[in-house]
């Protein structure tokens, strides 16, 4: 029996794409922060085109570099390099004046399946299965690929408060961009056998084929043909040449946990479009913390409410989203954070091999705390301590010298018993069902 999938990918998210050692964005002189469209580099305001329009945002920012950023924006940075500089929009133009650039590799098989889906009546019976199976593989990139540029869209909109967090998400739409490619030319070179056989029996191909253009085989048009029975083996040979030419990637260089990545989803047995929409699908808390929200200026702007004699939680939430349920929220915060007794140590280890501090949590396991220079966290945290607590942040792996990986979440706010009953009895005034949301929440957790 297959585990609930929204529960079970939930799971994955957190121990296989949320845990990861981030690199530090460069920013420039005005603060700026900027990132690479991990789908086609060059289409950096995500309309799904290459175009003059990507390269002038480009040279708009770098004329305008006192604008303060609120948001992520366009996806300025085409070269990757962590860094906007000319050569981001001198990448777009180059391209778009190289008129004599071929099909990619992902084109061409995008253009086969459009035709085979155009000529299947046409297709030999025994060529049918074959065809069947590349054009759903086909279909499944495009639908991931469609929600990956969905989630990059929602990305631009976020706010760059919470950069760990906002940097984490960036991280795990880049790993699921890169499986679903990686995914694409695995199955596709797992039937390459198939369609080679097919090429030759069905449609008279040779055995073999001395391509004279063996990086980019890919130029099938079919404007070219007026009748199927002349395009469709063309079509076949040049799959069956492409395929043949594909060189499985390895990614391990881009990230550092790619092999456990593509394995969790080979795991999963689900496909691959289902796989990356369920891992880039953010919560209520998530795009919460993604817009710059804080459960502590949430929970104070509700105590203050309550004082101020508001009624209506709405009006309380509202400068934070305007779709937020209360309960939804908090219960997705409790699910998201860290809950558990706090053993806490201001000193930390010579040689920096531990923070001092531990979370040992709820649901098993021990996790380091780094409470940073933020006094008022380290004051609480030592009030707190030995007590059962909760702890809003960023989880990272480090890595250490006597300890090879470190778990460390970098705390943002910590609440425990006296906070939470405390907006327990604001929102009783403000929001009965929202407090006995919350109530239950806190007896699930041992907070009550």
């Amino acid at each position: 029996m297959k585990p609930n999938r929204r529960s079970y990918l939930n799971s994955l998210c957190k121990t296989q794409l949320r845990i990861e050692s981030l690199e530090q964005r460069h920013l420039l002189a005005a603060d700026l922060l900027v990132f690479q469209n991990p789908v086609e580099p060059l289409d950096v305001n995500l309309d799904e085109y290459v175009s003059p329009v990507d390269a002038l945002a480009i040279i708009n920012q770098l004329n305008s570099p006192q604008t303060q950023q609120q948001t992520v924006g366009d996806l300025l940075d085409s070269s990757g390099d962590h860094v906007l500089a000319p050569n981001d929009a001198l990448s777009i133009i180059n391209s778009l004046n190289n008129s004599t650039s071929k099909p990619t590799q992902l084109e061409g098989l995008y253009t086969a399946r459009d035709y085979f889906v155009e000529q299947f009546d046409a297709l030999p019976t025994e060529a049918r299965v074959v065809v069947d199976q590349f054009t759903e593989i086909v279909n499944n990139h495009e639908s991931a690929a469609a929600a990956i540029y969905d989630s990059l869209r929602n990305f631009s909109q976020y706010s760059i408060v919470n950069a760990n967090e906002l940097d984490a998400f960036y991280e795990q739409i880049h790993s699921v961009t890169l499986l679903n490619d990686d995914n694409l030319q695995r199955e596709v070179h797992a039937i390459g056998d198939v369609i080679h056989d097919v090429s030759v029996a069905s449609f008279g191909n040779a055995p073999t084929s001395d391509s004279s253009d063996a990086d980019i085989p890919y130029e099938f048009d079919p404007a070219d043909y007026e009748d199927p029975s002349a395009a469709l083996p063309d079509l076949f040979d040049e799959l069956d040449e492409g395929i043949d030419d594909i060189e499985l990637p390895t990614y391990g260089d881009v990230i550092d946990n790619y092999d456990e990545i593509y394995q969790t989803y080979e795991e999963s047995e689900y496909e691959i479009d289902e796989y990356v929409d369920e891992m880039i699908n953010v919560n209520d808390y998530e795009d919460f913390v993604l817009n710059g929200g804080n459960l502590s200026d949430l929970f104070q702007d509700i105590e203050e409410g309550a004082e101020e004699g508001i009624t209506t939680i709405e009006d309380v939430v509202a400068p934070y989203g305007p779709d937020i349920e209360l309960g939804d929220l908090i219960n997705d915060a409790f699910n998201s954070a860290y809950v558990g007794e706090l053993i806490y140590n201001d000193i930390s280890a010579i040689g920096g091999e531990t923070t001092g501090s531990v979370i040992v949590l709820n649901q098993g396991g021990i996790v380091e705390v780094d409470f940073g220079n933020a006094d008022y966290l380290h004051d609480r945290a030592s009030e707190l301590n030995n007590q059962t607590v909760v702890i809003e942040g960023h989880l990272e792996m480090v890595e250490g010298i006597e300890i090879p990986n470190r778990t460390i979440v970098q705390a943002r706010t910590i609440f425990g018993k006296p906070e939470l009953e405390s907006l327990q009895s604001a929102l009783e005034t403000i929001d009965p069902s929202s407090s006995f949301a919350i109530a239950e929440t806190l007896e699930v957790n041992g907070l009550n």
